[in-house]
């Protein structure tokens, strides 16, 4: 939850980081992925 709040708080200064947190996701469920396949 802490983590969260900080991104969001950081995001609303620094939209770039948004972007940022959404690739490291992509990239996050990219792995688990294909560690299931």
């Amino acid at each position: 939850m802490k983590v969260l709040v900080i991104s969001v708080a950081i995001t609303k200064i620094h939209p770039i980081k948004l972007t940022l947190n959404l690739e490291i996701g992509y990239i996050t469920k990219s792995e688990k992925t294909d560690k299931k396949t």
